[in-house]
């Protein structure tokens, strides 16, 4: 019987040192979270490599106070009891950070999703539904892939729709 190599996708894109280096602090907070299971799960550097290289895009979409905050989730979820958190599943914790609520609870309008923070009762909308783009401010016409611009614009746009409330 032969042996395969497990193989990885060749169109991987390249991470900046400060990509990998939050990845890393990210697998090494798990790891000392979760100690003898993190090293049941990730048996061997071969696969420890390959989960860094499967989950480096969705772990790079939060800053590292926001996943030390979803660590952190999961251990008080682990002291209640709750068993769903008893084995590192990186989907899971990072699923903790989809609430809309910030870390520290406050100005949780500035954590709320682009596509929140656009309802529907906000925005003029076109006979066939769509989004009048005359209406839409400059700051929200502006399409980024940066994690950080989506949330400033999704802040930005709920603290004025929070100030209209107040006139």
């Amino acid at each position: 019987m032969q042996s395969r190599e497990l193989e990885t996708p060749s169109t991987v894109q390249q991470l900046t040192t400060g990509d990998k280096d939050l990845v890393n602090w990210f697998f090494l907070r798990l790891q000392t979270s979760y100690l003898s299971k993190f090293q049941a799960q990730f048996a061997d550097d071969k696969a420890l490599f390959l989960a860094k290289k499967e989950w480096a895009k969705q772990i790079l979409l939060y800053t590292r106070e926001e996943l030390h905050v979803a660590i952190e989730k999961a251990k008080e979820e682990r002291k209640a009891g709750n068993k769903d958190f008893d084995w590192p599943d990186i989907p899971r914790i990072l699923g903790l950070l989809e609430s809309k609520i910030s870390p520290n609870g406050h100005n949780s309008a500035a954590y709320l999703s682009f596509d929140d923070a656009r309802h529907p009762r906000n925005l003029k909308r076109l006979p066939d539904g769509r989004i009048n783009p005359e209406y839409v401010e400059p700051v929200l016409g502006i399409e980024s892939d940066s994690h950080k611009e989506k949330h400033l614009r999704a802040g930005n746009t709920a603290l004025k729709e929070m100030m209209k409330d107040l006139k």
